[in-house]
């Protein structure tokens, strides 16, 4: 009982020192620049100063003493937010006590800054030495090398991989660091944000929790940290540029032979980085940047503008490399040349330079992989979960690629038939400009012919597309007679759309638009490819039934298919134009890849179908429209429910096709049927 009411007591005289402590008029900032000594870097030693690093200020003080219950910051790498975190814990202890959790990675992370950072900071700082209880003591309420005990309040410092210590505590202030290293699900119980965010329930009514979130953002679609800024208010900072006096955004350009504004250097050392204002293109030379950036501290919010201010959005702030006094513009320009095409250099350039997020565009698979991850199920029979079904086409001077797959409700895909189709006979070759070639008979007798389903029934399929780049003329007379049939023109270039609007391309005699005739359909095959890519990478895992589950987005490949094929689906990566830019490139054939890439634009992209955005009833009423029993329709819900979620978990589903046996392909692409033997 003694230690009951020991226990008791200090609790009781925290709640007291708290309730006395009066309110604080002090920022974090200000309370770093008067307390907080360095204890590593150039500086070590001397205080820190807020001028080094305006744009932490922003962060640190808007969250913690502005009217805002949640902060997030998008960064690259050493921007000096480390010491700003340790600003703020210092303000904590000193100025504002509460209990507070400071949450990284891992357990193992949480000991390295403890250890390499906070203690060294505690013992350097006189004022938090003085403030947080001594670890020696050992006392029950005292410190720990993970818990930082103050009168009022005190700072624990965990991973994002202990569920235990995500709740066990009731807090006031939160501190999410490097967020997009947390693990997507903690022990089966859900996200660990959500558990940091229900540690502060109790002081929702009163509103003065505080909660930041941030860390270098990582894959584009797949970073917390991206989703947490771009939710928020996006706030850049704008510095006056020493010439026009104009505000600017100081971002990435490229090569100096380039046009444009923007960072700038030249393609090898000297690198010779300047910066070309947006406003009046006169040239910024690296040694004004400290200027323009040291100015911000006389500006509102520290320069930093928001993009988004609409009401309910929460402060969110971007802060990269360009714009710190840390490192200089050579070490970019050097970093981004050194990385050339190496698509893992590249994404450590966007992630921690750049401080956004980098698309998976390359890091396809070995073809070997795929290849021996090959599964049992029967060519050209739909399974249970495939709802859709798309053919791809690519046209040659001599022949068809063709590729059909089906499409699950969580975007997974099975390769149902690939095939090349030649123009002409063994004897005769022909060519794919003749709309007569029995190539196109034999490509219109597959779009015709209905596929046999799961359930014993059969299925027409839902589209094809083909590719209109070669041989226009001929694709679109083909197209114009075949009901779900798409003219599809791959683009190139980031950012476009999985598939554009429509154009007309039927003139008649008088030169104009034919208003109900074909129409060609432009594919953003660039994104397209990143996603593919993407997907091919993922693995399947054991699930608490132990067994074998799919993530969303897994693509499934029968027996049947041959190692050409697979070559060729993996045969682009991405590298770099004259001029810098990012772009697709081949290092082989890669015309099955682009079947691929063509049904996967309709498959996403076209409005009848759009797989990556539909709701739980549109699968379920498509579903019973194909014939699926309740068993299977129930676990396709949960599929296309799990869409979006980063822990992304693909149904279940029971195989009712008959398995074939393997077989080795025709070694000669000369016979038509080459890919996967006679499609009839």
């Amino acid at each position: 009982m003694k230690n009951g009411y020991a226990s008791a007591l200090a609790i009781i005289a925290g709640a007291i020192a708290e309730a006395l402590t009066p309110a604080t008029t002090i920022t974090p900032s200000q309370w770093g620049a008067a307390n907080l000594f360095l204890v590593e870097g150039p500086r070590a030693g001397q205080l820190w100063d807020p001028a080094q690093s305006p744009a932490v200020c922003a962060v640190i003080d808007t969250v913690f003493c502005g009217p805002h219950t949640k902060g997030a910051v998008r960064k690259s790498a050493q921007v000096g937010f480390t010491e700003g975190i340790k600003a703020i814990e210092g303000w904590i202890a000193c100025e504002s006590p509460a209990r507070t959790l400071h949450v990284l990675p891992t357990t193992q992370d949480a000991r390295d800054y403890n250890r390499e950072k906070l203690q060294p900071a505690i013992d350097a700082s006189p004022a938090l030495a003085r403030r947080v209880l001594d670890i020696s003591k050992r006392q029950k309420q005292g410190s720990s090398a993970l818990f930082k005990a103050f009168p009022g309040g005190s700072i624990a410092i965990t991973g994002a991989n202990s569920a235990s210590a995500l709740q066990m505590r009731t807090i006031k202030f939160a501190l999410c660091d490097e967020i997009d290293q947390w693990p997507k699900d903690l022990a089966g119980q859900g996200s660990p944000m959500t558990m940091v965010d229900d540690r502060q329930i109790a002081f929702h009514a009163t509103g003065d929790y505080r909660k930041l979130v941030g860390g270098t953002p990582t894959l584009e679609g797949e970073s917390l940290v991206d989703e947490e800024f771009e939710n928020g208010d996006q706030r850049y900072q704008r510095l006056p540029c020493p010439h026009c006096g104009e505000r600017i955004r100081l971002v990435f350009g490229g090569y100096a032979d380039g046009m444009g504004t923007g960072l700038r250097f030249n393609r090898s050392a000297p690198f010779d980085a300047h910066y070309i204002c947006q406003q009046c293109g006169v040239r910024i030379e690296h040694y004004q940047k400290e200027q323009m950036i040291v100015s911000a501290m006389h500006l509102p919010d520290y320069g930093f503008i928001a993009e988004k201010p609409e009401p309910g959005r929460y402060p969110s702030w971007h802060i990269d490399a360009i714009s710190s006094l840390f490192t200089t513009w050579d070490k970019i320009a050097e970093t981004f040349v050194n990385a050339g095409d190496d698509p893992q250099k590249l994404k450590g350039f966007f992630n921690r330079w750049l401080g956004v997020t980098y698309k998976e565009e390359s890091g396809a698979p070995d073809w070997e992989v795929l290849f021996k991850r090959r599964e049992l199920y029967a060519e050209r029979v739909i399974p249970a979960d495939a709802l859709l079904c798309v053919m791809g086409v690519d046209v040659q001077k001599r022949g068809l690629y063709v590729e059909i797959t089906g499409w699950t409700a969580d975007r997974r895909s099975y390769t149902l038939l690939a095939i090349y189709l030649t123009a002409g006979t063994i004897e005769k070759p022909g060519d794919t400009s003749d709309p007569d070639d029995p190539c196109w008979t034999r490509l219109s007798e597959l779009h015709e012919t209905p596929l046999k389903d799961a359930f014993g029934g059969t299925r027409r399929l839902d589209a094809t597309g083909v590719d209109c780049r070669y041989n226009a003329p001929v694709v679109y007379d083909w197209v114009r007679r075949h009901h779900g049939a798409y003219a599809v023109r791959t683009e190139e270039g980031w950012g476009r759309p999985a598939l554009g609007a429509p154009q007309l391309v039927d003139f008649d005699w008088r030169g104009k638009r034919i208003r109900k005739g074909v129409q060609q359909w432009k594919a953003g095959s660039y994104n397209l490819k990143s996603r593919f890519y993407a997907y091919l990478n993922r693995e399947t895992s054991i699930d608490v039934d132990s067994q074998i589950a799919a993530p969303a987005g897994y693509c499934h490949f029968g027996s049947f298919l041959f190692e050409n094929y697979f070559r060729q689906i993996t045969s682009e990566y991405v590298g770099t134009d004259k001029a810098g830019n990012r772009i697709w490139k081949a290092n082989g054939d890669n015309h099955w890849l682009d079947c691929r890439i063509i049904a996967m634009a309709l498959a996403f992209g076209a409005p009848t179908f759009d797989i990556g955005n539909r709701p739980p009833e549109f699968w379920r009423a498509l579903a019973h429209e194909r014939g699926a029993p309740e068993s299977v329709i129930a676990p396709l819900l949960r599929a296309a429910e799990a869409i979006g979620v980063a822990a992304e978990i693909a149904a279940e589903i029971e195989s009712t096709t008959e398995p074939q046996s393997e077989r080795e392909p025709p070694a000669s692409e000369s016979d038509w049927s080459y890919g996967g033997g006679s499609w009839l």
